[in-house]
């Protein structure tokens, strides 16, 4: 194994993926949206759930984000009312993910040796 930085952004092929960009400053504000609006509700219902997943889902190209929210909405696909907390829980992991790729985004890409 060489000591060559390895890219993070690099595909099982070795083949550099998609440069990164930051999450959009309206899904950031979606997001914002949905976590005060679930804030202290014990029971959301489903399809609150869905539209604030679904309004995520469309507002990113991130394949990362993209993916979660899709975890997210199987998790609530079958139920009537969702867990205030646990939908919390989903959308903070999401919060976290976008800070990572907005992070990612602003470093050097060539400071892995990928561009």
């Amino acid at each position: 194994m060489s000591g060559d930085a390895v890219c993070p952004n690099a595909t099982a092929e070795g083949e550099a993926a998609e440069d990164l960009t930051p999450p959009s400053d309206h899904f950031m504000a979606l997001l914002d949206t949905a976590l005060r609006e679930i804030d202290d509700q014990v029971l959301v219902t489903q399809s609150r759930c869905v539209d604030h997943l679904l309004d995520l889902m469309n507002a990113t190209q991130s394949p990362v984000l993209r993916r979660l929210t899709m975890g997210a909405l199987d998790s609530v696909r079958l139920l009537g009312v969702v867990r205030g907390d646990e939908l919390h829980v989903a959308l903070s992991v999401l919060a976290a993910a976008a800070n990572v790729e907005c992070a990612a985004a602003e470093a050097s890409p060539r400071r892995w040796g990928c561009c």
